[in-house]
């Protein structure tokens, strides 16, 4: 490959990426306010933000579609290992869940101090 054409493979690879990301920080901002109303949700029913049984079953079933549907979504990552999808889904997902409990516990507190 010609480094002329190598350059701009690269360039169109990173749009892409570039298109990938935002759709992905559009889609955390609506799951963020989601889980900003079930924070107050859970404040009326006096449920505790922390499920550890819920979070655990969301990553069992993740890291599931995630194994299953790797190679169909991008065919060239049949190199990932089952280790490094549970990982990947652990990582991402854990630091989502930890953001959504800190919104809710934003709105808990909030609607204490009204």
């Amino acid at each position: 490959m010609k480094t002329e054409e190598a350059e701009s493979q690269l360039k169109k690879l990173r749009e892409e990426i570039d298109v990938i990301d935002e759709q992905i920080l559009l889609l955390l901002i609506k799951r963020l306010g989601i889980a900003s109303h079930v924070g107050r949700i859970k404040s009326c029913l006096n449920y505790p933000i922390f499920d550890a049984e819920r979070e655990r079953e969301l990553l069992r079933r993740l890291k599931g579609i995630a194994k299953e549907k790797v190679t169909d979504v991008q065919p060239s990552m049949e190199e990932l290992t089952d280790a490094l999808v549970d990982e990947m889904v652990e990582g991402v997902f854990s630091k989502i869940l930890s953001l959504s409990r800190c919104v809710q516990e934003k709105k808990i507190s909030e609607g204490a101090h009204r």
